[in-house]
């Protein structure tokens, strides 16, 4: 972010808006049809494409030479995003039943903060040592080595049964979805909690390059560290304690989720303003294990 920013003499505003606003329009617009061909039994194809075409648009990234030509990576980045999570999801909860989903789903997003860890300290020495360009040329091709595995690794799946409104079109489904209160409170809870979490990481190495004078390498270093252990015991607990409360008090799988958020929050905050690099990292890594643990029991 902060190298990125530099070399391309970005604002804040605009880095934000390649984060956040560039990259979440597009995957919002692209997921919906994606889902909904998933659903028409089609997980491995929108899967595969779009590690594809992920993977080329990171490698593009690499030869951007404006906040422009960046943010068109940024948004062909997205475009590819958005089928594999409504896929993947769709696909798991065929593959798992309802009181065995939490974990499953803990499990396949454990490849968020592993997949981040890896690349912070990877790409935080590459930065050091070559440039910001060179972790986009390195990240990209390793997707695309991907694409034949997904065709041959997964399973074939049928059409799911229509639905009511299915018939009417999306925006009719969209409709009905949002007309049931548990759905669109839980909508929105997980789109603020996204606004923060977002907001958080996107920054995070600038903050600390700012105002702590780390290196890429050491803001890599502590940035990877955090994510396996924050991220990891908070997406397994997050599962976990799921499914251990819904089997118990069906209807109330979420509350843990919705104490940790409440209680992420001020973690965060906290770590902003510490006196000290180490302690404002503790802060965040807490912060990090909480915000986590509402992915699996989200989307179970």
């Amino acid at each position: 972010g902060e190298a990125i920013r530099k070399d391309l003499n970005l604002s804040d505003a605009q880095l934000g808006l390649l984060q956040g606003l560039a990259f979440a329009l597009i995957y919002c617009v692209v997921a919906i049809p994606l889902s909904r061909l998933a659903d028409r039994g089609h997980h491995r194809s929108v899967i595969g494409w779009s590690v594809l075409i992920w993977s080329a648009m990171t490698a593009m990234g690499a030869f951007a030479q404006s906040f422009a030509q960046l943010a068109t990576t940024r948004i062909g980045v997205a475009a590819g995003e958005a089928g594999l999570t409504p896929a993947s999801h769709s696909l798991l909860s065929r593959l798992f039943k309802s009181e065995q989903r939490g974990l499953a789903i803990a499990i396949f997003t454990l490849g968020l903060p592993l997949g981040i860890a890896a690349g912070a300290f990877a790409g935080g020495a590459l930065v050091d040592a070559y440039g910001w360009r060179m972790c986009f040329l390195v990240v990209g091709p390793i997707g695309l080595l991907l694409f034949p595995l997904v065709f041959l690794i997964l399973p074939k799946t049928e059409a799911a049964p229509r639905l009511e409104g299915d018939r009417e079109g999306i925006w009719h489904g969209m409709k009905l979805l949002m007309g049931n209160p548990a759905y669109r409170y839980l909508w929105f809870g997980a789109a603020s909690a996204s606004m923060f979490g977002y907001a958080v990481a996107t920054f995070f190495a600038p903050f600390f390059s700012r105002f702590y004078g780390m290196s890429a390498m050491q803001i890599g270093a502590f940035y990877g560290g955090i994510n396996i252990f924050g991220g990891v015991i908070g997406i397994l607990a997050g599962g976990i304690l799921h499914d251990y409360v819904a089997r118990r008090r069906p209807g109330r799988g979420l509350v843990p989720a919705v104490v940790a958020l409440a209680l992420s929050a001020p973690l965060a905050v906290a770590g902003y303003f510490a006196p000290h690099a180490l302690s404002a990292m503790a802060f965040i890594c807490a912060a990090l294990l909480l915000y986590l643990l509402i992915g699996a029991p989200t989307y179970s």
